[in-house]
């Protein structure tokens, strides 16, 4: 285990031992927002945030409270 971290933002200094956490983090800086959702149009940053509002046009609910049993 080390703790070098070699990618580092030209921008603001931040540092990653992953390169993929680099370029994830790079796009904070810009407008690109590569991610677009097939249904709308509508774009994101990232991939995951995608995912989660394609949701939105499915009424998908893939999470259940362990208490409640409401699904979200």
């Amino acid at each position: 285990h080390t703790e070098a971290r070699p990618f580092t933002c030209h921008l603001c200094r931040a540092t990653f031992k992953r390169h993929s956490d680099f370029k994830s983090h790079a796009l904070v800086h810009t407008e690109e927002r590569p991610h677009r959702c097939d249904l709308c149009g509508k774009r994101f940053k990232r991939s995951s945030n995608l995912q989660e509002h394609r949701r939105t046009h499915s009424g998908q609910r893939p999470f259940t409270c362990a208490r409640c049993a409401k699904s979200f």
